[in-house]
Parts: structure tokens; C-alpha cells; sequence
């Protein structure tokens, strides 16, 4: 068996490990830790005889703060490990997403692992389905099944969604008529997913990435086309903010729940400086039922990683946008500003990419990350057989 073929299918299971291990009726978060761990080792062996200078001094650069912060935070050598843990997989994830899904073909497997481990969660736990829609609380009529929360399944859509659209953009004209139906099914599945969750911002993520690559079809037309069409779409985005701000900010609990976290946040000088660590949220969750402290990014990574923390973020973020500015590709600088603009968006409503064990910051990350440093995704070439050479910049 070739080894790019071993590579993908042990991708499959990891992200069906990653999706399996959600199911609360089951006690598998060791799947999550595990297939974590496999990401880094994936990384290390791509990267055998080579040496993306650039990357590791970044890596390097932005590390040392976070580890002597870490140093400072008031929490047990073991939550220092975690938040070193956590920090090391952070970055590798953003910088090195290229040695991880090396092929085009292995974010097909990745979302059919995703897809799979979904539907085992699902029907293990059909008849929670029941249960939630009766629910007088649940005014949204949601579910989630065995998942924790909503959202967390709703994120998990969307990621996936996302990720079938990249893959049927570099993939074009050389998709087989077995993986189209196998992409047109999980397409399918996750879209009916996504509208059964009702997760808000799973939805405007993928709106915000179709709406950059929309941006981006438009300059093939005449003047006058693209005129009425960014017409409409800044029409469609003032609407859709009137709509947000009367049915969803001014009104709904979810939201206001949100806006209580500034008020709940505990601080002193030094959690301000170097935050509570990456551990649980003390007292904000027995002030917050809603659960809505870990729910925007911002908030979750200056209550967890202090200014010292949203300060790294920035850069690394910064760092990858002027990197997408170089890239010669028109449609992978395309897709690699739809990545970041739908990731950063969704961290307005969800602090996903703060909390490595979600799928949806794991798949969507390595994502954005090999499509920005993987010159081979250029003019869809990436699905070629052998694993692709590591971009030396």
C-alpha cells in the first residue's frame, strides 16, 4: 500500500477519533489527546531534511512569551503543562498546517472522518433528539444529540462545509465520479446538520466565505456587473446588520449573556498581564449558566492568556495575512483570505480556536495554514500522489 494512501486513512480516524470522542454518554476525551498528539508527529516526520527557517523562528518568537507568562499564572505544574501543550500544538497548527494535510486528498479524508464520526454520535444517541426538541427552554428548537452544546455541533458543520468547498475548488475537473457522490452526500449531510443546530455563527461563517469568494468571481465581469453586485451585496450586509442588531443584539439572551462576561471578568493586575491559564473558568461558570464565557475568542484568550496572550494571537494572525499578500495563486490567496476572514468572524460569537480539542479549530486551522504555505495547491496540482515538500519561506 503506498504510504500517501496509509497517510490519509490514518487522518480518517483521526478525525473520526476527534468527532467520536464528543459523545457524553461516552468518557473518550483520550481519543482527542491522542489525535492531537498524531498532528504533531505528523509534522515532525514531514519535516525531516527540511527547515523552514522563517517558521520556526516565528514559532520560537511567539512562544517564549507565552511560556513565561505561563510562568506567572497561578495555577498547578500540570495547568502549566497543559497551557505549554496547548501553546506548542497553537502554533504548530498555524504555521506548519502544510506538513499536516499534506494533499488535497487529505482534507477529503479528514471531512469523511468528520462526517462518519458525526453520524456514529448520531445514531448512538437518536433518542436525545426527542428530548431536546420537546424542550420548553429550547426556543430555538435545536439539537445537538450527544454533543455538548449546539454549537459545538453547528462548528463542526460549518468546518466541514468549508472544507468541501476547498477541496471542490482545487480538485476541479480531476474529481471522480465515486468521490463526487461521496462529497454531494456529506455536503448534504452536514448542511442538514447545520440548519438542525441553528447555530448563528456557524451559518454567518460560511456566508462571510462564500462572500469573499464571490468578491473575487466578480472581476471577470464588466464594470457595470460588478457595480450592481457590490451593490447588492453592501445592501444585503446593512440589512442583514439591521436584522442582527433589532432580532438578535437588542433582544435576544444569548447575546446579552455575552455582554455580561465584561462585567463577570475577575482581574487583577497580573491575570491582566499574564492571564488564569489555559484551565477551566473558575468563577466566571458559576456566575454564567448560560455558558457564554467561553463564547467570544477575545474574551476567552485575555481571561485565559491576559494581554501577553491577545498580543501573540494578533501576531501570528497578522503574520499569515501579509504571508497570503505574497502568494501568486489567484485562487489559493482567494480561499486563503475566505479561511481567515470566515475564522476571524466566527470568533466574534464562538472562542473555538482558543480550545484545541474542538474538531472545528483543528480542521479549519490546519486548512487555512496549508493552503497559505502550500505552493503546490497551486493550480490544483495538489492532488498528485506523492506527499507534498514543505515551503522553505
Amino acid at each position: 500500500m503506498h504510504i500517501t494512501s496509509i497517510y490519509n486513512k490514518i487522518f480518517f480516524f483521526i478525525f473520526f477519533a476527534m468527532v467520536f470522542a464528543y459523545d457524553m454518554n461516552l468518557n473518550l476525551d483520550f481519543l482527542k489527546y491522542f489525535a492531537i498528539g498524531i498532528t504533531i508527529i505528523a509534522t515532525i516526520i514531514n519535516l525531516r531534511g527540511k527547515f523552514p527557517k522563517r517558521k520556526f523562528e516565528l514559532m520560537i518568537l511567539m512562544l517564549f512569551p507565552l511560556i513565561v507568562s505561563s510562568l506567572f499564572q497561578n495555577t498547578t505544574f500540570p495547568q502549566k503543562l497543559t497551557s505549554f501543550v496547548f501553546y506548542i500544538t497553537f502554533l504548530v497548527w498555524m504555521l506548519f498546517g502544510d506538513n499536516i494535510l499534506t494533499t488535497i486528498d487529505s482534507v477529503y479524508y479528514s471531512v469523511l472522518g468528520v462526517c462518519s464520526g458525526t453520524f456514529a454520535v448520531i445514531i448512538t444517541s437518536w433518542s436525545m433528539m426527542y428530548t431536546q426538541l420537546a424542550n420548553i427552554y429550547n426556543s430555538r428548537q435545536r439539537v445537538w444529540w450527544a454533543f455538548p452544546h449546539a454549537n459545538t455541533l453547528g462548528s463542526i458543520a460549518s468546518a466541514s462545509i468549508v472544507a468541501l468547498i476547498c477541496f471542490l475548488i482545487f480538485k476541479k475537473n480531476k474529481l471522480s465520479k465515486l468521490r463526487l457522490l461521496v462529497v454531494i452526500a456529506e455536503f448534504t449531510f452536514m448542511s442538514v446538520i447545520l440548519i438542525g443546530t441553528r447555530s448563528r455563527t456557524s451559518e454567518i461563517t460560511i456566508v462571510i466565505f462564500l462572500t469573499v469568494l464571490l468578491f473575487s468571481r466578480l472581476r471577470k465581469f464588466s464594470k457595470l456587473v460588478r457595480i450592481v453586485s457590490y451593490s447588492l451585496i453592501i445592501l444585503g450586509i446593512v440589512f442583514g446588520s439591521v436584522f442582527f442588531i433589532k432580532e438578535y443584539a437588542l433582544s435576544d439572551a444569548a447575546f446579552e449573556a455575552r455582554l455580561l462576561i465584561f462585567q463577570r471578568l475577575q482581574t487583577n493586575l497580573q491575570t491582566t498581564i499574564v492571564g488564569n491559564g489555559m484551565v477551566d473558568f473558575a468563577n466566571l461558570n458559576t456566575q454564567n449558566a448560560n455558558g457564554a464565557s467561553g463564547e467570544i475568542a477575545a474574551v476567552t484568550l485575555f481571561y485565559k492568556n491576559g494581554i501577553i496572550g491577545l498580543i501573540v494571537y494578533v501576531v501570528v494572525f497578522a503574520t499569515l495575512f501579509f504571508q497570503i499578500s505574497s502568494v501568486q495563486d489567484k485562487t489559493r490567496k482567494t480561499v486563503s483570505y475566505a479561511l481567515m476572514f470566515s475564522v476571524l468572524v466566527g470568533s466574534l460569537g464562538e472562542a473555538l480556536i482558543v480550545n484545541i480539542t474542538n474538531v472545528s479549530p483543528m480542521l479549519t486551522l490546519m486548512l487555512m495554514s496549508s493552503v497559505i504555505f502550500n505552493t503546490r495547491w497551486d493550480g490544483a496540482e495538489s492532488d498528485k500522489s506523492e506527499l507534498l515538500e514543505v515551503n522553505k519561506s
